[in-house]
């Protein structure tokens, strides 16, 4: 049998607006797994690496990534974390406002595992965090 690894959820995203959104569509949708928030790619790799004692938690195996955001976008966090011996295997989805395809083949040259446009609407949000739920108990995650 498998050591499957507990599934643990870093939100990078600098609106607090989505935020609440995100967090109240993980309710709605009953999915209960530990989640950090950090509000640009300096912050979330600061929590990744250990560098930030407020949020402990398990080591995030999946990343939920906004692109624009201020002092790191979500570009340069893909570039650092796929450059990062230690971080390269992080399953990272996009979450993004952006639906310039430009913007998609960049993050699909980063090995990302989805694209996802964001929706306002509560329930679609629901519907697209139900569809990563249903990808993580299919997929078996990296070891760290």
């Amino acid at each position: 049998m498998f050591d499957e690894p507990e599934v643990n959820l870093l939100l990078v995203e600098d609106n607090k607006i989505d935020v609440q959104l995100f967090q109240r569509a993980m309710r709605r949708a009953g999915l209960e797994h530990p989640t950090r928030v950090a509000g640009d790619g300096r912050h979330a790799l600061n929590i990744l690496r250990g560098e930030d004692p407020e949020q402990s938690i398990g080591k995030p195996n999946i990343v939920i990534l906004d692109i624009k955001m201020p002092r790191m976008d979500g570009f340069e966090f893909l570039n650092t974390i796929r450059s990062d011996p230690d971080l390269h295997k992080l399953v990272v989805f996009i979450l993004t406002t952006s639906s310039d395809p430009d913007d998609r083949e960049r993050a699909y040259e980063k090995n990302v595992a989805g694209y996802l446009v964001k929706c306002n609407e509560t329930e679609r949000f629901v519907e697209t965090l139900k569809m990563i739920e249903s990808y993580l108990s299919e997929v078996q995650l990296p070891l760290h």
